[in-house]
């Protein structure tokens, strides 16, 4: 069974690779993935304050920033279930609403 680690690397060489993303920019989006899964955590179990909403858009709009450099679309999927962070080109999305399917893009890890 893979460790969450090499889960991590493999996500972070598919970003790199597959996306052809800068590894610093990739390494970013891990983050920012880590931390929304952090606040999904928090607004699932308590809810969240008004500065966590805040940051919450903050981070979002950092994953679009960097999304937008390589003609990418990120989405924030909100269900502390699963991966938070997504990267969609826009040919995935052929027509569709990324709400209906985010999934065909490449999750990023957030352990």
């Amino acid at each position: 069974m893979e460790s969450l680690r090499q889960t991590r690397e493999r996500n972070l060489l598919e970003i790199a690779k597959i996306y052809n993303i800068d590894g610093d920019d990739a390494m970013l989006l891990q983050r920012i993935s880590h931390r929304l899964h952090q606040l999904d955590e928090l607004a699932c179990n308590w809810g969240v304050t008004e500065h966590q909403a805040k940051r919450t858009e903050r981070l979002e709009g950092q994953a679009r920033e960097i999304a937008s450099k390589y003609s990418m679309i990120a989405y924030h999927q909100s269900d502390p279930r699963g991966w938070s962070l997504y990267l969609v080109s826009p040919q995935q999305l052929a027509g569709y609403s990324i709400d209906a399917v985010y999934n065909r893009g490449l999750a990023i890890c957030p352990h």
